[in-house]
């Protein structure tokens, strides 16, 4: 089985992401401070962060739930 993940835009700004996931910008930039998500680098730094949705597309690929049987009614 192959899984098949359509891209609509490699990075996204941080208000997008926020829009997109329905988590809260503030969560969100906590996220970008700790670490948790992957951002591009910054050409200056008044630049806008802008998060690398590859990975984070790529960890959804790889963690996602693939039945190996259906379950039938008896």
């Amino acid at each position: 089985m192959n899984l098949v993940i359509q891209i609509d835009t490699p990075v996204k700004t941080m208000e997008r992401y926020a829009a997109d996931t329905g988590i809260p910008l503030g969560t969100v930039k906590k996220m970008v401070q700790r670490g948790d998500l992957q951002i591009m680098p910054k050409p200056s730094p008044k630049a806008r962060v802008l998060i690398n949705m590859i990975p984070i597309y790529a960890a959804a690929g790889g963690s996602a739930y693939v039945p190996t049987s259906v379950p039938t009614k008896a």
